[in-house]
This record gives structure tokens, C-alpha cells and sequence, in this order.
């Protein structure tokens, strides 16, 4: 599997939750550097091709900035579409990653969408969304199920914003800020969204 320099990889996503980073860090440190290798061999870090020749994370930000942290330089990865094979455009190329969702234009506030001329030219410099790293917290603790969809945590993430789950934006409790996200994600409210659970007793 071909290895790529982390910093030749740009993200398509203006920010990413630094609490999922930060918990990734930690199981890799855990690891033996080997054992490390292997985990990451078998989860490369998914990417495309644009037509320039650039390659851009569609999945895998938060572990390939973990990684970076620990020191590692190169990851592997998986290429899912090579759109130097195809006479794209660069106007034709954001439009598809949009189409596929493969790109996530609002920035850490939720604003946007923004231009991709301002997406981060490396991993190094993404910004932290705290709604992400909430949607993180929610799903790790059963609020949600894992989806097959790269933009499921950004649904939830925007839910949980549009409902402010924070109570000021200078107060991040992650501890409140689960418990009443949890109970938002099993009501009703929730259902539309991907990866939906909903209540054990029925009752919204």
C-alpha cells in the first residue's frame, strides 16, 4: 500500500474535533510502534486525486493529525478516485466532491459554505469544532449509531448546534453538554438523521 507524507495530504474540511484527536492519541501511545503500523495499515487514510495531481483527505483527518502529533510522517493510503483520469475541471471537481459529500465546506462556527481556495494547506491547520467533538462524545456513548456516511458527525454536529447544546460559547462542559445532547439525540427531533436510534421505550 503506497505511503504518503501527511503534510502532502490536504484536508477538505475547515475543522475537525480535537477531543476525537486527542483520545486517538492517547490508544496509540498505548501501542507499541509496531503494533501502531499494523492498526494504521489496516485503516489507511482515504483519499482523492484532484486533477492538478493533489491529494485530498476525504476520510481520516483526525487520524492522520494523531499520528502526525506522534511523530509519524508518512501514512497509507486508499485511493478512491483519481480525477486526473477524466477531464475535470476544477469547478467540475468541487462540484463533485460536494455531490458525494466528500468535502465539508462550513467552517468551526458552522458558517459557510466557504470557498475551498481557503481550506487548510495541511492537517497541521484545522481548526477545532467543539459541536464535533460533542457529536464524537454522543456517539461513543450510544446516542447514535456508527454510519457507513463520512458526513454522519457533521449532521449530528450542526444538529447539536442549531439546538445550542453549549450554553455559552466561553463555556465548553462537555460533561452537560453530553448528558443533554444524549437526550436530544434520542428524541424526536433526531429522527432524520443518520444513524438515529431513538428511545428503548418508544417515548420521545
Amino acid at each position: 500500500m503506497k505511503q504518503i507524507k501527511i503534510l502532502d495530504l490536504k484536508p477538505t474540511q475547515f475543522a475537525i474535533g480535537m477531543l476525537e484527536v486527542d483520545d486517538k492519541v492517547k490508544k496509540y501511545k498505548k501501542m507499541p510502534k509496531a503494533k501502531i503500523k499494523q492498526d494504521v495499515k489496516k485503516h489507511p487514510v482515504c483519499i482523492v486525486i484532484a486533477p492538478n495531481g493533489e491529494q485530498y483527505i476525504i476520510d481520516g483527518h483526525h487520524r492522520a493529525l494523531a499520528l502526525w502529533l506522534l511523530g509519524f510522517r508518512k501514512v497509507p493510503v486508499e485511493v478512491k478516485k483519481d480525477f486526473r483520469k477524466s477531464a475535470h475541471s476544477f469547478k467540475e471537481f468541487w462540484k463533485e466532491m460536494n455531490i458525494q459529500k466528500w468535502s465539508q465546506l462550513h467552517d468551526q462556527f458552522g458558517d459557510g459554505p466557504r470557498d475551498p481556495i481557503y481550506l487548510p494547506k495541511d492537517i497541521r491547520a484545522v481548526s477545532d469544532d467543539p459541536y464535533r467533538s460533542l457529536a464524537w462524545l454522543v456517539r461513543e456513548q450510544g446516542g447514535f449509531k456508527a454510519s457507513k456516511h463520512w458526513f454522519t458527525d457533521f449532521e449530528w454536529s450542526n444538529f447539536f448546534r442549531k439546538n445550542k447544546v453549549f450554553k455559552e460559547a466561553f463555556d465548553i462542559n462537555y460533561n452537560s453538554a453530553t448528558r443533554k445532547a444524549l437526550k436530544l439525540a434520542k428524541s424526536s427531533k433526531a429522527k432524520k438523521l443518520p444513524g438515529y436510534i431513538g428511545p428503548k421505550n418508544g417515548r420521545n
